[in-house]
């Protein structure tokens, strides 16, 4: 500034001699004034900055407006101030103090007026306010925001198709499991097969209190009860939520209503009852491959093999009701017996035994 300063002024001089001296002074004056200083700026991410539950995050700070020709890390200086006022992490002359678990801060970004920092696996409870500290000497800044850590939420249904026997009702389930924060929205709603795509939300419906979970998470159910019509068949009932996490989309599942007709009811019921009746068949042929005869004290379970002896009861009441004994079939060479152990009995039984 020596030399244009000089020259400046001889100009001014010879213009305006003397008196000069006066406006001289003013426009100095006006030159100090406005000539730019660096200051030391800080910027810091955006507020809020939104991340979700086990992720791992970056911080980001920036700092400029240093001498950097200058610049020297032994004059720096970084501290990261999170939620509750605890130390993240400190950087100081030259050397770094990590107070979290896996923070870090590069020293070759930090060379450069980048001092952002790296958090692995982000918890719920490092929610909060961040500070960013910066110090190069002689100056100090720091600037403030927030972290948002969020945890999805999980939806499942009772059921993906729902069966209904016409001219009766039932009921659809709807589970929201392990989000963060408390805050949601969960709505029932109906897409008709016929006509119109667009969804319908629907009333009535029941809700439980939101519950906290162990893991810091939160869980809320609901259930629909329907009471459809033939014209019903191939609807679709949603349950939609929201949530700051999946915002502004939010999360749903959908289950598929299908009615039936009594006698699809009965065919269905006729499955089971064979599949009863092939299984006491098994029962019986087994236990005629491994008939024996053992007695005891008390009742005795005797089994007398034969080729004359008539149909078989094997006890089918005490086990499976008198409708699977009604599908057994006769095959008359086999029966059970209860008997009642004595001296007598065990002659009786010998004597049968002896005229086969």
């Amino acid at each position: 500034m020596a030399a244009p300063t000089l020259l400046f002024k001889i100009q001014v001089q010879r213009r305006f001699g003397a008196g000069g001296r006066f406006f001289l002074f003013g426009a100095l004056l006006t030159v100090w004034f406005v000539s730019p200083t660096e200051t030391l700026e800080v910027t810091i991410f955006a507020n809020p900055k939104s991340v979700l539950v086990n992720e791992d995050i970056s911080l980001e700070c920036n700092f400029s407006g240093y001498d950097a020709a200058g610049f020297n890390l032994k004059n720096v200086g970084v501290q990261w101030v999170g939620p509750n006022s605890q130390d993240i992490y400190v950087f100081h002359g030259g050397t770094t103090i990590p107070k979290r678990t896996g923070a870090n801060m590069s020293t070759d970004a930090l060379e450069k007026g980048d001092a952002s920092l790296h958090l692995p696996k982000i918890q719920l409870t490092e929610e909060g306010e961040y500070t960013c500290i910066v110090f190069v000497t002689p100056d100090q800044v720091e600037k403030k925001s927030r972290l948002e850590v969020s945890a999805r939420p999980v939806v499942s249904l009772s059921r993906e198709h729902i069966k209904i026997l016409i001219g009766s009702e039932g009921t659809l389930g709807c589970d929201v499991t392990g989000f963060y924060p408390k805050q949601h929205g969960l709505i029932w709603q109906k897409i008709s097969n016929k006509g119109s795509k667009e969804p319908k939300n629907l009333t009535g419906i029941t809700a439980r209190a939101t519950t906290p979970s162990n893991n810091g998470t939160f869980s809320v159910s609901s259930r629909i009860i329907i009471v459809p019509t033939l014209d019903d068949d191939g609807d679709v009932y949603r349950c939609f939520v929201t949530h700051r996490s999946v915002h502004p989309d939010g999360i749903s599942q959908e289950s598929t209503l299908r009615m039936i007709e009594a006698s699809s009811k009965l065919n269905d019921n006729s499955t089971v009852t064979w599949l009863i009746v092939l299984l006491c068949v098994a029962c019986v042929l087994l236990g005629a491959t491994l008939c024996w005869c053992k007695c005891r004290r008390g009742f005795s379970l005797v089994c007398l093999c034969t080729q004359q002896l008539e149909k078989v009861t094997w006890m089918l009441d005490l086990a499976l009701g008198n409708l699977a004994a009604n599908y057994i079939p006769v095959y008359g060479k086999m029966n059970f017996y209860f008997v009642k152990s004595s001296k007598e009995t065990d002659v009786q039984i010998a004597d049968a035994a002896s005229k086969q």
